[in-house]
C-alpha cells in the first residue's frame, strides 16, 4: 500500500524578497522551509541578498498580504547594533530605504569603514 505524504499546511506565513538584478526585478527563489521571517533576516545579516528592495509577507489561508521591509529592516538594525555587527554595502541600502535614521538607531554599521573610522551614536564617538 503506496504511503499518504500530508499535504504541506497552507496555513503559513511567506516571505519574499524582491530584489534588483540589474537586468531586472525579480522575487528571490525561496525554497518553501526558507520563506520565513527569521531567514530573510539572518540572510539579510549576512549579505545574502545583492540588492533587496523590498519584502513581502502573505498568508494564503488567512487572505492577507503587505509589504513588511520596514519592520524587517529595523530588526536586522536592531540586531546587528545588539550583536556588534557590520553590515554589507547592500544590506545597509535595504534598511536606509526603509529605517529613517534617527528614527530609531543611527544609520546602519557598514563594512566598509574600518576599525579606524568612528560611527556616531548619538553625538558621541565609538569605534565601529
Amino acid at each position: 500500500m503506496p504511503r499518504r505524504v500530508p499535504a504541506p499546511s497552507n496555513d503559513v506565513t511567506v516571505y519574499l524578497v524582491l530584489n534588483d538584478y540589474k537586468t531586472g526585478l525579480a522575487y528571490v527563489e525561496t525554497a518553501p522551509a526558507e520563506a520565513d521571517r527569521e531567514t530573510i533576516i539572518r540572510n539579510l545579516l549576512s549579505g545574502q541578498y545583492s540588492n533587496a528592495l523590498r519584502v513581502v509577507a502573505f498568508n494564503a489561508a488567512e487572505g492577507w498580504s503587505r509589504d513588511v521591509s520596514d519592520d524587517v529592516a529595523a530588526e536586522v538594525l536592531d540586531r546587528a547594533f545588539d550583536a556588534h555587527d557590520n553590515l554589507s554595502e547592500d544590506t545597509k541600502r535595504f534598511i536606509d530605504r526603509h529605517v529613517t535614521p534617527g528614527e530609531k538607531r543611527p544609520p546602519a554599521p557598514s563594512r566598509r569603514r574600518g576599525a579606524e573610522h568612528a560611527l556616531r551614536v548619538g553625538g558621541r564617538k565609538t569605534g565601529a
